[in-house]
């Protein structure tokens, strides 16, 4: 997980490791040229008595990905200021999960040249959509830093090795939240098969957990 917290206001954005910025210049151009400290950490390092508590704790695409989706959680809560908001995006389950989650693993697990094997058959049908639906591939991928932040090829790879793979129905993480203490104040729900369902949880706090991840 790296983190990039703004000294004014208190903000943490995380990415898992595939995500990361490029360069610290990458990272000072998205907080507008702010002061700011980089980090790569594990989730359940992150203790509040060393990092101390933020007004806002997000976390895009990661905490699926940490092997124990529900402690990691808890564990990105620990650093929620009281009332503050924390804002998850998480897998959404559907009858592919379990699909995917072979695939992840057997790819994760696999040598280098099996590996690109795997990406460029992934890729070749990925473009025979494109071309079935009329649409430019070559400036999908062309334009895909501007819409996801990196490059095309490098989200192939770090879609198809997302591993650990964990998923959770929009019923599931509100039954999750509400043991947690917390309030839904926005959401966003889709369903794309094979991304991530943009199931955006902000948060605020109305009480403290009665327990939090070990870690």
């Amino acid at each position: 997980m790296t983190a990039v917290t703004r000294r004014e206001p208190r903000l943490r954005d995380g990415h898992r490791s595939g995500q990361r910025f490029n360069h610290a210049s990458d990272a000072r151009a998205l907080c507008g040229g702010a002061s700011f400290e980089v980090r790569e950490a594990s989730v359940f390092d992150l203790s509040p008595t060393e990092y101390g508590t933020f007004d806002v704790v997000y976390s895009w695409g990661v905490l699926h990905h940490a092997g124990a989706m529900e402690r990691a959680i808890a564990a990105a809560e620990r650093l929620v200021a009281p009332n503050g908001i924390l804002c998850l995006a998480l897998y959404a389950k559907t009858f592919l999960c379990p699909f995917w989650r072979f695939e992840k693993r057997a790819y994760t697990f696999s040598p280098r040249l099996r590996q690109r094997l795997i990406r460029t058959l992934y890729v070749a049908l990925y473009r025979s959509r494109f071309m079935f639906t009329g649409q430019d591939f070559g400036a999908h991928v062309a334009n895909y830093r501007n819409t996801r932040g990196m490059d095309f090829y490098h989200d192939v790879h770090d879609w198809l090795g997302g591993y650990p793979y964990e998923s959770i129905t929009p019923d599931e993480a509100h039954e999750m939240m509400r043991r947690h203490g917390y309030d839904v104040e926005r959401e966003f729900v889709g369903s794309v098969v094979h991304r991530a369902v943009r199931i955006r949880l902000p948060r605020v706090r109305v009480s403290t957990p009665s327990t939090g991840a070990a870690g």
